[in-house]
């Protein structure tokens, strides 16, 4: 168990990095940045004395307890889990040959059950084996260590893991056609 813990933290940390990474890169062609950069906002900031500084609103925005960037990140580790886990349902559908998921779609009170019992695994595996008590944040202070070789095969393993999410998906709604 401590190892898929580690390894879904590793995919966390170098996700929440691309998504630091991604940010920069939209954020030095955000049309508000220029308007906040302007002498008529800096004006205004200094007439109610308040600090005028954009890179500090970039630091917050990647901090890794609160920033935007770790948000976004733990909002797609979500949705990945949520990926394989539905994906493994499937699988063991098309495995044992009952038609569990024509049910599920023909009836509106199962649909939702199934959705909703998938987020609820989500919110639960999430929170008490990977985010709760920030635990995460003790990892990511181990992964900043990394040398530059290991930076690139890591987001290699994590580029692999969060696009191979949704093809696992659809392989295990094509397990249970055949």
């Amino acid at each position: 168990m401590k190892l898929i813990v580690l390894y879904w933290n590793l995919v966390h940390y170098y996700l929440y990095k691309w998504e630091c990474f991604l940010t920069s890169i939209v954020d030095a062609y955000n049309p508000l940045r220029l308007l906040y950069e302007s002498k008529a906002v800096k004006k205004i900031f200094e007439k109610h004395g308040a600090k005028h500084d954009y890179f500090r609103l970039t630091k917050m925005s990647n901090d890794p307890k609160n920033g935007m960037s770790s948000i976004r990140a733990g909002f797609i580790m979500s949705g990945v889990l949520g990926f394989y886990i539905i994906g493994t349902m499937l699988f063991i559908q098309g495995l044992f040959g009952f038609d569990f998921l024509t049910l599920v779609l023909n009836d509106k009170l199962y649909k939702y059950m199934l959705l909703g019992s998938s987020f609820v695994i989500v919110l639960l595996i999430n929170e008490y084996l990977f985010f709760g008590n920030d635990k995460y944040l003790l990892y990511f202070k181990k992964f900043e260590k990394h040398n530059l070789k290991q930076k690139f095969l890591f987001s290699l393993v994590t580029i692999i893991t969060i696009f191979g999410a949704p093809i696992f998906f659809f392989l295990g709604l094509l397990s249970i056609n055949n």
